[in-house]
């Protein structure tokens, strides 16, 4: 039967095809698998951040948080004391605040402001009148905080 032409057996045909397609199922598996290799590497290293940020706020949540103290502001006047009596037409002022703080003094007649010193030290001196005398002594910090303080003074002249 023999007729000139080339036929291949069915059983080639599917063998070739099986041989064709084994090389593309070759390949495919082989991204496949380079493919999950890929993706578990990043799995790896997404869990890896993670710990590594998790780490990072335990380590930030542990350093303690101390609270900023603001030095306490106050006005202590050394002299003269409330009621005290003076046989003087001038008063000398003396007393400790914060460092570099305004202090300004004033009765009903007269007024001054002085500054203290690096320590908070502070001295100055106002008229008084003949008789009671109210005297308001006012000191501000840098911050522009005030503290004040209001004594009777006599004048006994």
């Amino acid at each position: 039967m023999d007729s000139g032409k080339n036929f291949t057996p069915l059983s080639e045909k599917i063998l070739s095809s099986l041989k064709r397609s084994s090389k593309f199922t070759g390949r495919l598996l082989l991204l496949a698998l380079l493919f999950f290799i890929l993706i578990g590497y990043l799995y790896y290293f997404a869990l890896l951040i993670n710990q590594k940020q998790k780490a990072y706020q335990k380590a930030v949540t542990a350093i303690p948080t101390n609270p900023v103290v603001k030095p306490s502001f106050d006005l202590k006047i050394i002299s003269p004391t409330d009621r005290a009596v003076i046989e003087d037409n001038k008063l000398k002022v003396e007393g400790k605040t914060s460092a570099k703080a305004t202090i300004i003094l004033y009765t009903e007649n007269d007024e001054a402001s002085v500054e203290s010193d690096s320590l908070g030290n502070f001295n100055a001196e106002i008229k008084l009148v003949p008789g009671i005398n109210s005297l308001t002594i006012t000191a501000f910090d840098l911050s522009g905080e005030e503290k004040s303080v209001t004594m009777d003074v006599v004048n006994d002249t």
